[in-house]
């Protein structure tokens, strides 16, 4: 029944916001000293941890010259929601070159006493050149 009065129907959306699925940098070795720049995506805002970073923790992007191996985690927020994501990075300690060698008429036999080596390049100094890790060499 319609009495001449104005009827005002409202509709409302409601969006339920689920926790944003961060995505970041995949695992990965490098070398002692580097540099590592881990990318997030997927949320508003960042938090990053642990540790000291070469800039901001709150962005999306963040910098850092872990040592050792070490998990850092970042927490993606969205529309009060969170979700967290943690990346491993292995440190690979650098190789220090040293050898020793015995001279034998115009033989020379060198014994690599390298740390941390997995490859060897040795230049003899005229042209000739050997990848074994202690080569002879006349």
């Amino acid at each position: 029944m319609n009495d001449g009065l104005c009827e005002v129907t409202e509709t409302a959306t409601i969006v339920e916001a689920g926790a944003p699925t961060v995505i970041l940098t995949a695992d990965t070795t490098v070398c002692e000293g580097s540099t590592v720049t881990l990318t997030a995506s997927g949320a508003d805002s960042y938090t990053w941890t642990p540790g000291t970073y070469l800039n901001t923790t709150t962005g999306s992007t963040v910098e850092c010259v872990p040592t050792g191996m070490i998990t850092y985690t970042v927490q993606g927020t969205t529309a009060g929601c969170s979700s967290v994501e943690t990346v491993t990075i292995n440190v690979s300690p650098l190789p220090t070159a040293d050898f020793s060698s015995d001279v034998l008429f115009y033989d020379v036999n060198f014994t690599d006493l390298s740390a941390n080596g997995t490859s060897w390049s040795w230049s003899f100094g005229d042209g000739g050149t050997s990848t074994n890790q202690n080569p002879s060499y006349t």
